[in-house]
């Protein structure tokens, strides 16, 4: 046979990629179809029906003609299945979702009593906590009732904040039961466009409600603390509190025994997960040079244990009785990370993977690492479906999935002549193999490519091999002698300051990043289907995977065409949603101009929230902020070197002259000598800021299509305009419900 007729890919030799795929699909079909539970526990049955009587009514000598259909009953069985597990999730066929209740049978919750089942974690005005819910009080009585709540308590204005919840005495820990005065919250979509969806990212993490509360809305029933009550938590989430117990006690030690801040930031993100101690210059050099990846306790530190392992231990592998010994020792190491960073999910879902595999490897002599990540992934996604929607879970696949398909191709091109130029090929290929796999989807979710990537990793892999041993020694030998632990905590801060260095330098290089990349999902999937196209004609060469490759090019590059040209003739205005404040983007071909208050301009944080996505998605190249708080334009036209707008100023507030179009901002109180307005006609929007009037009366001598009212204003004060506008058949735009935007011809 040779190479040309050679079949690609054998199904026989990996039976567990189809059901993995039938289970994605299922998944995805179920969240985007909604489809009720009974329906998919119907189709499932039906298709499990259909597949065991193929397999038990068809002869033995005819199943080979049946084949194909006895795979499309499989198929259809984890289709059904992943649908029928979104199904489950779904609040609606939970009866006991707090949900259901509110919706179904309108009745209002008073109040409701749960447990707290996340860490608490410290934000600057208040505290973050995960609350699942046993039962809420409604009009008449208690009753039981299940969902999760994102409750944040706001801190006490009254006392020092670090006195209401620190690490060594927390009023509030991980399992206290509570009873909470009022009524949670349904989350909302985004509410500027192209804005992080947090209702969804919620969503996939199985909470539907949010709740903010003041200190006296508390009630502590039952405190964990307190030896003398039953706890009331169950064996694993008792294993959990003592998992997160220990976690704040290892960043308690790495706090006090690196005497570097910025050290002891990176240690905490890279051993434990704990981000809060890294600082804005140390994120913006390590995701330019590639490296953001060291800094999110994931897949990469389970693999370099487990690759640790296998280097000192690989050889009980070898004899049949020895292996079980091996996997004992893989998995203990495994999970006891996983235990030391707190049982985070990130870490507890790639200690799972890597344990699947190695349980794989060793009990199956016909095991393959595509079977293996198959198994992995099935277990995964039977325990949590919405696990498939998170981008680590992504990640950690595709990157370990390029590494086993692509770095043993790329090896093969270079033979080095040394140990040590094999060890550094083998790290760049490595480097590579996962990022191609993986850029991608990077680019849809990141809207960036570090260039420097393969440079980076020469440092930060070594050096996250180096850090993650270097913090256990020094948390294990706290409990001998701290003055072991603080010298071994002084030398691990003299490391990480050494590869900050070098990542910090990587940055400084020229175009270490390129930025402001906008490609949609679709895109992603014409890239991957290409590289999919390239893979299979470089492996076995025939005709039509190169007429595939090329197929996905053409379709790339049209859609970016396309786009482009729907970006130069674009005019389009966005009034954003911005809490007790102000943004007006005024888009015109390629170039923006964003006009914003004070606070909002010099929030750059809120900015990549809720503006970067929108100018990205719309092919914005070049945006200006203009802080309006800030101009005083005496009566001058205000350009600075950009043509798109005007600005002038006018009695009650500015106005802004764009596109042939003119907006009114009035966000002054008129002076009282002012007898009159000046009369203004074709003014396209009256913008209201501030609360500058009480009556429309005002507005008698502006001739206007809508009124704006922002953030700024007045619930009480908007209401009251807002139904005297409706009266007198003016359009009205409230942005406390959402953003406006209007596009131009």
């Amino acid at each position: 046979m040779t190479p040309r007729d050679k079949p690609l890919f054998r199904w026989a030799s990996y039976p567990l990629v189809r059901p993995v795929l039938g289970l994605i699909i299922g998944i995805l079909v179920g969240e985007n179809t909604q489809i009720g539970l009974a329906f998919s526990l119907g189709i499932l049955t039906a298709f499990v029906v259909a597949y065991f009587g193929l397999h038990f009514l068809v002869k033995a000598t005819s199943k080979t003609r049946f084949s194909w259909l006895h795979l499309l009953t499989l198929l259809g069985v984890f289709v059904a299945l992943g649908m029928s597990l979104v199904a489950n999730i779904n609040p609606k066929e939970r009866l006991l979702h707090i949900k259901t209740i509110s919706q179904n049978n309108q009745k209002t919750v008073l109040a409701y009593q749960g447990k707290i089942v996340s860490e608490i974690q410290e934000r600057e005005k208040s505290y973050k906590f995960e609350f699942e819910i046993e039962k809420i009080r409604t009009e008449k009585t208690w009753q039981l009732a299940e969902g999760k709540v994102l409750v944040y308590l706001k801190k006490n204005e009254f006392l020092n904040d670090t006195s209401f919840i620190n690490n060594t005495d927390k009023i509030y820990n991980f399992g206290d039961e509570l009873l909470i005065k009022g009524s949670p919250i349904l989350t909302n979509p985004p509410e500027n466009p192209s804005s992080f969806d947090y209702q969804k990212y919620l969503k996939y993490h199985y909470i539907w409600h949010q709740d903010f509360i003041n200190s006296y809305d508390v009630v502590l029933v039952n405190n964990q603390n307190n030896t003398e009550i039953q706890s009331n938590l169950s064996i694993l989430q008792q294993f959990r509190k003592k998992a997160i117990d220990f976690r704040i006690y290892s960043d308690s030690i790495l706090k006090e025994t690196m005497p570097s801040k910025q050290s002891y930031g990176v240690a905490s993100a890279l051993f434990l997960g704990i981000r809060d101690g890294l600082d804005n210059e140390v994120k913006d050099a390590y995701r330019s040079a590639g490296a953001t990846h060291v800094l999110a306790v994931s897949g990469l530190h389970v693999g370099i244990l487990s690759a640790m392992v296998a280097f000192f231990l690989g050889f009980l592998k070898k004899h049949k009785k020895s292996k079980y010994l091996y996997l004992s020792f893989i998995l203990s190491i495994l999970f006891g990370y996983a235990f030391l960073t707190g049982l985070s999910p990130s870490v507890l879902r790639a200690s799972a993977m890597f344990a699947l595999i190695q349980i794989g490897q060793t009990f199956s002599r016909r095991s393959t690492i595509y079977n293996n990540l198959a198994f992995s992934a099935i277990i995964l996604l039977l325990f949590s479906p919405y696990m498939i929607f998170e981008v680590g879970f992504q990640l950690s696949y595709l990157a370990v999935l390029g590494i086993v398909l692509i770095q043993p191709k790329l090896a093969k091109v270079y033979t080095p002549p040394n140990k040590i130029i094999k060890y550094l090929w083998e790290l760049l290929t490595v480097s590579v193999a996962a990022q191609l796999i993986t850029f991608p989807i990077c680019l849809y979710y990141f809207h960036q490519l570090p260039t420097y990537f393969w440079l980076s990793g020469f440092v930060v892999i070594p050096a996250a091999i180096v850090i993650l041993y270097g913090a256990i020694a020094v948390i294990l030998s706290s409990f001998l002698s701290m003055t072991i632990s603080c010298f071994l905590g002084v030398i691990l801060s003299w490391i990480i300051q050494t590869v900050n260095y070098l990542v910090f330098g990587i940055e400084r290089l020229p175009v270490s990043v390129l930025e402001n990349i906008r490609v949609s999902f679709a895109e992603s999937m014409l890239l991957y289907a290409l590289m999919v196209g390239l893979f299979c004609f470089f492996v076995l060469p025939k005709r039509i995977f190169f007429y595939f490759s090329l197929l996905c090019s053409l379709l790339f590059f049209g859609i970016n065409l396309y786009k482009n040209l729907d970006a130069e003739n674009q005019k389009r205005l966005v009034f954003y949603q911005i809490r007790k404040g102000f943004a007006l983007s005024l888009q015109e071909g390629r170039r923006s101009v964003t006009l914003l208050d004070s606070a909002s301009f010099y929030n750059k944080n809120a900015q990549s929230y809720w503006l970067t996505g929108d100018l990205l998605s719309n092919g914005k190249t070049e945006n200006k902020l203009i802080n309006l708080d800030s101009i005083y334009t005496e009566n001058e036209n205000y350009q600075e070197g950009n043509e798109i707008v005007q600005i002038r100023d006018w009695n009650g507030g500015k106005i802004i002259l764009w596109s042939n179009k003119t907006i009114l901002l009035w966000n002054k109180r008129l002076e009282k000598e002012t007898k009159f307005l000046p009369k203004l006609d074709n003014i396209e929007m009256v913008w209201i800021s501030n609360n500058p009037i009480y009556t429309l009366a005002e507005l008698k001598d502006i001739k206007t299509k809508y009124i704006i009212f922002d953030d700024t204003n007045y619930s009480s004060r908007i209401k009251l305009l807002s139904n005297e506008a409706k009266v007198n058949k003016i359009s009205t735009v409230i942005l406390k419900n959402g953003a406006f935007q209007k596009e131009y011809k």
